[in-house]
């Protein structure tokens, strides 16, 4: 019994001392919120694909981050980053090009194709194409420190205006 006790309480503080030295790692990138509305002629977009690609790659998690975020009902979207933080956490500091991209299949196959014949998908945009692809989008913003919110105001010509 008296053996018990020495062993309970060395165990138990092995136990806090793992636990509190997890605690002192590196805790994953250093996230900013990031959020905004997304509108194609005055009209909130639902259901599209807001990405935030870094201008300068980052191969560790000191640099930019990929970041993304899905429009709800009223365009409204919130940034979560691919790598260690939470969900609607953000993205890190940098300059981002955004791409914004909503588009349907409207040919999609109704029966399984049969062995040598090809599908080629043909879509219906909802926004403009020239939003649907960070290298070539013209939308560019810089994530700051703190809260940072990005409006787009897009318009079906390709035109477009981003407000703060």
């Amino acid at each position: 019994m008296t053996m018990l006790f020495p062993r309970f309480f060395a165990t138990l503080f092995f136990a806090l001392f793992l636990t509190l030295l997890a605690g002192c790692g590196q805790k994953g990138p250093d996230v900013q919120y990031v959020e905004g509305i997304v509108t194609i002629d005055g009209k909130p977009v639902e259901a599209a694909t807001v990405n935030f690609a870094p201008l300068v790659e980052s191969s560790d998690l000191s640099g930019t981050l990929l970041g993304m975020g899905r429009t709800d009902v009223h365009g409204k979207y919130t940034l979560s980053t691919n790598r260690g933080s939470i969900v609607g956490g953000g993205t890190t500091v940098g300059e981002y090009k955004v791409s914004i991209v909503k588009k349907e299949v409207t040919n999609a196959p109704t029966e399984p194709l049969l062995g040598g014949q090809s599908w080629v998908p043909k879509f219906l945009y909802h926004v403009p194409k020239v939003f649907e692809d960070a290298r070539t989008s013209p939308l560019t913003v810089e994530i700051v420190r703190g809260k940072n919110v990005f409006h787009f105001a897009l318009k079906s010509d390709g035109t477009f205006e981003i407000t703060k």
